[in-house]
């Protein structure tokens, strides 16, 4: 897996690839899409790694989003304390870590080139 651009990646065909959401604090309330272009098994989750596997042929396109949400918490003064942190990473390359900040509800879409 290769990193090319924001949340774009190259990857090797029959690469499994594996997707981790984390929170920094509760609740947890992200809600991952099924994928073109291959499936989810498992699909991630709260405490659940998603796993999927590119086609054995160069070319296609896998893609999925995830929606965040950021439920207001009583306790939560700072906003930099609350995020979540998705984890791409493959059976090759580097992985990659990102943080997403609320607040409210915040979208990404991850998008896969199979070479």
């Amino acid at each position: 897996m290769t990193k090319i651009e924001f949340d774009q990646f190259r990857i090797a065909a029959a690469e499994t690839i594996s997707v981790r959401i984390t929170k920094s604090l509760a609740p947890y309330s992200a809600v991952v899409s099924d994928l073109t272009g291959s499936s989810w098994a498992p699909k991630p989750a709260d405490k659940i790694i998603g796993t999927f596997t590119a086609p054995p042929v160069a070319g296609p396109h896998i893609s999925f989003g995830i929606l965040f949400n950021f439920i207001p918490a009583p306790a939560v003064v700072d906003l930099t304390t609350d995020f979540y942190t998705v984890t791409i990473s493959g059976t090759s390359g580097t992985p990659f870590s990102e943080q997403i900040f609320g607040p409210g509800f915040t979208t990404r879409t991850y998008l896969f080139t199979v070479i």
